[in-house]
């Protein structure tokens, strides 16, 4: 994750005083800028804008989010429905999902070859390292042994003949997964 945000957030509120300054007390793009606490690019680019489409706090950075909020946090549940099945999203997965939902949804983003990059990828974990963390396969461990009860089989086995009745799957139809990716185990190893 390399890309560091140089300048704080502003209120709408500095950038139509900047406005106001060039456009009625005729002082320069840089004056104005500078007396009020915003970019010349900020301020250059809602020059040519209503006073309505200047939203009411901003980012003076040169890189827009591609998703929203409640984007994100859809995809965040997205991960946990996938946990709740007993899979994994991993980063590879993760990417491409993102890089789907943005071209259905066409949003502008410089996500290439059919996935987000990975400094995309880092920073969505870290905007919701709460929710999410990035594991790396490691052997059975004592927690996985432990955890794997009569009644988490029959959890999983009760699961998966609903998803298969819901979809109408046949044996045909149904394939081996990879089994690499985010995961509960602790990274720790036992001698």
């Amino acid at each position: 994750y390399n890309y560091v945000c140089k300048y704080p957030k502003t209120l709408g509120e500095n950038v139509r005083q900047a406005i106001y300054l060039v456009r009625n007390q005729q002082m320069s793009h840089q004056a104005a800028a500078d007396a009020t606490g915003v970019t010349k690019s900020v301020l250059q680019r809602y020059l040519k804008k209503n006073d309505d489409e200047i939203p009411d706090v901003l980012s003076q950075g040169s890189y827009k989010p591609v998703f929203n909020d409640q984007q994100e946090k859809q995809i965040v549940a997205y991960c946990h429905d996938l946990a709740d099945r007993f899979y994994a999203m991993t980063r590879k997965s993760l990417g491409e999902l993102a890089f789907q939902l943005a071209e259905e949804n066409k949003l502008p983003h410089r996500f290439k070859n059919g996935t987000a990059g990975n400094d995309w990828i880092s920073a969505f974990l870290i905007r919701h390292q709460e929710e999410l963390s990035y594991r790396t396969a490691t052997p059975t461990s004592l927690v996985r042994i432990t955890a794997f009860t009569k009644a988490a089989v029959f959890r999983f086995f009760d699961q998966l003949e609903a998803i298969i009745e819901e979809k109408g799957y046949t044996a045909d139809t149904i394939f081996n997964a990879d089994e690499s990716g985010i995961s509960i185990v602790p990274s720790f190893y036992f001698p």
